[in-house]
């Protein structure tokens, strides 16, 4: 049971780090435009942009996501001793992510929908003990990926940083899930053996 476990294991990081690999691939294919080549890239095609924010006049974060902090204690009992733990993660509370300009060579260039993905954020705002929010402000260099569309770009995804950056963080995912995927086979085959 153990041996299939880890076998299993194995396989669903082989093919997290297949598919970060395929995308890593893809995106490397995918040249960054300019902003005088996307009015005339076909609607539809994948492109890559990089460039500034520009969302308006104004200050400090004007695309973000809005977190808490929740905490989850837990309590066991081990060998007669009471052990209390606690593991804390950030949780999505709300966002703002508006349609944008994207400032590429000197133009801007429009971010049209609304409903994409915020990573790699170069910003961490503080807003009390258990809220933050994280993302970025006019200026913030971004690598907008999407399609070209009607009017601008429908971004898929909003990147706080380069394509190198981007692919970079990829690859080593890949390294890390291939790594883990090794080590899933061989501690399911030790505790398969050390059964018997």
């Amino acid at each position: 049971m153990k041996l299939r476990f880890g076998i299993l294991l194995a396989i669903l990081f082989i093919g997290a780090a297949w598919w970060c690999n395929h995308r890593a691939r893809q995106l490397t294919g995918i040249p960054v435009q300019s902003a005088a080549s996307i009015a005339d890239t076909t609607p539809g095609t994948e492109i890559a942009v990089y460039g500034g924010i520009w969302t308006g006049a104004g200050e400090g974060l004007r695309i973000f996501i809005s977190e808490l902090r929740e905490c989850r204690t837990r309590t066991t009992t081990k060998d007669g001793k009471m052990e209390t733990k606690t593991d804390c993660d950030w949780i999505e509370a709300g966002r703002t992510t508006p349609a944008f300009d994207v400032v590429v060579d000197g133009q801007p260039v429009r971010v049209t929908n609304v409903d994409y993905l915020v990573t790699g954020p170069n910003r961490f705002v503080s807003t009390g003990y258990a809220s933050r929010m994280r993302g970025f402000a006019n200026g913030d260099g971004v690598l907008i990926l999407g399609t070209a569309g009607p009017g601008g770009i429908t971004a898929r995804e909003v990147y706080g940083g380069t394509r190198a950056q981007y692919l970079s963080g990829m690859r080593a995912v890949v390294w890390l899930l291939g790594i883990a995927a090794v080590l899933s086979a061989i501690i399911g085959v030790i505790a398969a053996w050390a059964e018997r």
